[in-house]
């Protein structure tokens, strides 16, 4: 079996992250193409940050990095990289459509063993994602900016 993000809107950029709206597509053997974890209407969001997480109490917070940035001046980029995001204070829904057919017969929902064997739906706080090494450049007018 795998598991393919697939964003169910626009990601949301904020001073100090990314809102991830997610649905995870489901693909295995008999599994048919609606299967997976979280929809369009009821997504698993995932904020992640390069500051400090504030998770459920009892949950520790995560700490990202904010990098380090260069400027090209020549092409008016700027480069931030190495910085880490983080969050842990996201649930996890079930999975659904997750209807199954093996050796063309038709076995019904296999939702309740895929949500059993992954521990889902997961509460706030029991989940972690960490993206490491991010790299994240802008272009800008420096006319714009500074004038002409």
């Amino acid at each position: 079996m795998s598991a393919v993000p697939e964003l169910t809107a626009d990601p949301e950029f904020t001073a100090n992250g990314i809102r991830l709206q997610l649905r995870i597509g489901l693909d295995g053997a008999g599994l048919p193409d609606g299967c997976g974890v979280g929809t369009a209407e009821d997504p698993l969001v995932i904020d992640l940050t390069n500051g400090t997480t504030t998770p459920p109490d009892g949950v520790t917070p995560l700490t990202g990095n904010q990098g380090s940035a260069s400027f090209d001046a020549i092409n008016s980029i700027i480069t931030s990289s190495h910085i880490v995001y983080v969050d842990n204070g996201y649930a996890v829904p079930a999975a659904s459509g997750c209807g199954a057919t093996i050796a063309g017969q038709d076995v019904g929902s296999v939702d309740g063993a895929i949500n059993t064997h992954a521990g889902l739906p997961a509460a706030a706080g029991a989940s972690e994602t960490y993206a490491r090494d991010a790299r994240v450049s802008a272009a800008f007018d420096l006319t714009k900016v500074f004038g002409s």
